[in-house]
């Protein structure tokens, strides 16, 4: 299905960082039950079920996150959206 966001394609290619617990986490389920492809960054690699493609990234490191982002376009196409929405604590939690 095409959606009004983005280009016109069959499906949104949805790139994001911080596919951890919390917020990042609700942001990919969200666009995968919208039926998007979902390549999902976090820093152990953990994601939810259905994403396309899941990476293992630091989003502190901008080498890597070049990398992934060259690679997943590579393998899954051109992207729509992207939202980075990895956040730093100082409380130490």
């Amino acid at each position: 299905m095409t959606k009004a966001v983005g280009a016109a394609q069959p499906f949104l290619r949805r790139h994001r960082g911080g596919g951890g617990p919390g917020i990042g986490r609700a942001i990919a389920e969200r666009f995968i039950q919208e039926g998007d492809s979902v390549t999902a960054w976090s820093r152990t690699g953990e994601a939810p079920p259905g994403c396309a493609r899941v990476d293992s990234v630091n989003v502190a490191d901008s080498t890597v996150v070049a990398e992934s982002a060259k690679s997943a376009v590579a393998e899954l196409g051109p992207v729509s959206a992207i939202v980075i929405n990895a956040g730093i604590t100082q409380d130490g939690l």
